[in-house]
């Protein structure tokens, strides 16, 4: 895409805030060394993919959803959105079939693993919107946000689900088809998402 690239086609997809009341992780959870758990967002499983995913005591029961998640930001999406990925063609995922043990007893063998490969460089702050907000009629404090996420549009790979810091984002494409299962997950335009990574406060005349 390169220059050419258009970021109000591009939407951020909050995964890590979709979460219901299902919580899941690997049965070898507290086995897995820290400085690996990042790594298995992105498809990187130096010591074997976990296959076996059990339902967190702390979860109710509840209905499972298409999307599942718990532990260190594990996902588990379910088959149909599988399929729909690749009837669609996406690129920038990857994902293999696990089993889930509920706390019924349960076994569910509709789920994969899903990560995310694809990949952009650091987001560039300088190019968002700044958004001042004044505190309070008589307040001299300004909460500071920003708008937008972007980046440098030559360190993008071209997939249609990528990760840049703090970010996965996904193409329009996807986020056409992830609105056709109506999914509790929040999505934003690039363009329109308001960064709340830091909050500064700035007295009025700074």
């Amino acid at each position: 895409m390169g220059a050419n690239l258009d970021f109000n086609q591009l939407y951020v997809i909050e995964l890590d805030l979709c979460l219901g009341l299902f919580y899941v992780k690997p049965d070898n959870a507290e086995k897995i060394p820290i400085d690996e758990l990042n790594g298995y967002r992105f498809g990187e499983f130096p010591n074997g993919k976990p296959e076996k995913y059990i339902q967190m005591p702390s979860a109710a029961e509840t209905k499972k959803g298409l999307i599942l998640n718990g532990y260190a930001n594990f996902h588990l999406f379910h088959k149909s959105l599988i399929e729909a990925f690749k009837e669609s063609g996406f690129t920038g995922w990857s994902a293999y079939p696990v089993s889930l043990y509920c706390k019924n007893g349960d076994i569910d063998k509709d789920y994969y693993a899903f990560s995310i490969t694809g990949k952009a460089g650091d987001y560039d702050i300088s190019k968002s919107e700044i958004i001042d907000v004044k505190k309070g009629e008589y307040s001299c404090w300004i909460h500071r946000d920003y708008k937008g996420v972007y980046f440098d549009p030559a360190t993008w790979d071209g997939s249609d689900f990528f990760k840049t810091r703090y970010f996965t984002l996904i193409t329009e494409p996807v986020m056409k088809v992830i609105k056709s299962f109506n999914l509790k997950v929040n999505i934003f335009k690039a363009t329109d998402y308001i960064l709340v990574l830091e909050h500064k406060y700035f007295c009025a005349g700074e």
